[in-house]
């Protein structure tokens, strides 16, 4: 990333100069043709605030956008915005911030001129005299422009003896003895009053945090920090916070990038976008065909292994009940309940495995599990240390009688 280029001895000395001679053209007092007052004929009716937003993107670091915001007086109702591309050529010095945002608001200021909504005063994202030379951005446009301007800032611009601490410590003690919104006059050691630290404003409790408002152009200290707390919904006042957020939803809207492909789903991976399409269309039918078969071998390998299953039952069974006479299959009927449901199925599994079990003991062949069984030359069937008659277990507590006596 390119540095940007550094501010020459020479070129300070000469925009010091220009400073100097806007600042004595500052006027700190009323000089307009409205008022706030509600319910007269010239009372103020357009405001207009500018605030610029810068890139986060490393790429366009050296791009802004301006925005322009014209709002309605007294409900703060937006009727026009505008944005202009700065081009920042010029870098960022201390005290210097005018000669590089101000091209952009001049063009801007120019556009809405032709309008209906032309603003009669401005809300400066910047300090006014509150500046190391007493010419800060929004006087700075003022004069140039001839808009009455005020000069509004979120942070205190440390000059003429004025710290940071020191006056929040102050404001924060006004506001612990008496409550509700006011300000507090910024008073430099040498350069009498130079802003005001406004505090409370907003809604519900207000903001314990100050706002520093100063005198920009055409308006007093007094008139501009009242018109900011008519206009101050939220800590900043409207129109600069409008121009604040429009823009930045701008530069959200130019940063975005849809997201890049990864290297997996790349085109030369992605058989659909490289082979011709009656490639891909035999390709898909081959699959499908494949799927096919597959799940008919599967079908067919379970009704074979259900068939063997019940065909092994099948002459034992026959035997049994029938006495070598021909029988209907087992395992077509076993196969044929399987078709018609899924339960049957289950149910005829189970009357195979139960008859299996039947032809085993009538065979006389022990169960697995159960003790084997033997006969002594009388005819008892000995289990165990037992003895019964025809294959009949012994009750528990039941004497055992013969019945050849």
């Amino acid at each position: 990333m390119d540095r940007p280029p550094k501010i020459s001895r020479e070129m300070k000395e000469r925009w010091a100069r220009e400073q100097n001679q806007l600042k004595s053209r500052i006027q700190k007092e009323d000089d307009v043709d409205w008022t706030v007052a509600s319910g007269r004929k010239n009372t103020l009716g357009l405001i207009g605030g500018l605030d610029i937003s810068f890139y986060k993107n490393a790429a366009k670091q050296k791009e802004a956008i301006a925005a322009l915001i014209v709002v309605t007086y007294p409900d703060m109702r937006v009727v026009y915005e505008d944005f202009q591309e700065v081009d920042l050529g010029v870098p960022y010095k201390a005290g210097f911030l005018a000669f590089r945002e101000c091209p952009a608001y001049h063009q801007l200021l120019e556009r809405v001129s032709k309008t209906e909504f032309n603003p009669q005063v401005l809300m400066v994202d910047a300090n006014g005299i509150l500046h190391p030379r007493g010419c800060g951005c929004a006087s700075h446009l003022g004069v140039q422009s001839g808009y009455p301007t005020i000069g509004v800032a979120k942070n205190l611009h440390c000059v003429d003896g004025l710290e940071t601490e020191a006056v929040e410590m102050k404001v924060r003690g006004i506001m612990a003895r008496k409550r509700g919104k006011g300000y507090m006059p910024l008073v430099g050691r040498t350069r009498g009053t130079l802003g005001a630290a406004m505090y409370g404003h907003g809604p519900g409790k207000g903001t314990k945090m100050p706002l520093y408002v100063s005198i920009g152009h055409r308006l007093s200290l007094e008139s501009a920090v009242d018109l900011v707390d008519k206009c101050a919904k939220y800590r900043i006042p409207e129109p600069v916070r409008q121009a604040d957020l429009r823009s930045r939803r701008v530069i959200k809207s130019k940063e975005f990038r849809p997201p890049k492909k990864s290297c997996h789903q790349s085109q030369a991976d992605d058989p659909q976008k490289t082979l011709p399409s009656s490639v891909v269309d035999s390709t898909t039918s081959m699959g499908a065909t494949t799927s096919c078969l597959q799940n008919r071998d599967s079908k067919a390998r379970s009704e074979g292994t259900m068939n063997r299953i019940a065909g092994k039952l099948q002459p034992q069974k026959a035997a049994v009940k029938s006495g070598g006479a021909s029988v209907p299959s087992i395992g077509a009927k076993a196969g044929l309940q399987r078709n018609s449901g899924s339960k049957q199925g289950k149910k005829t599994v189970g009357s195979a495995k139960s008859s299996h079990m039947d032809v085993q003991k009538a065979e006389g062949k022990a169960l697995v599990g159960e003790k084997p069984k033997k006969k002594d030359a009388d005819g008892w069937t000995v289990v165990g240390s037992r003895k019964t008659k025809k294959g009949k277990p012994k009750r528990a507590g039941q004497k055992q009688q013969r019945t050849d006596c």
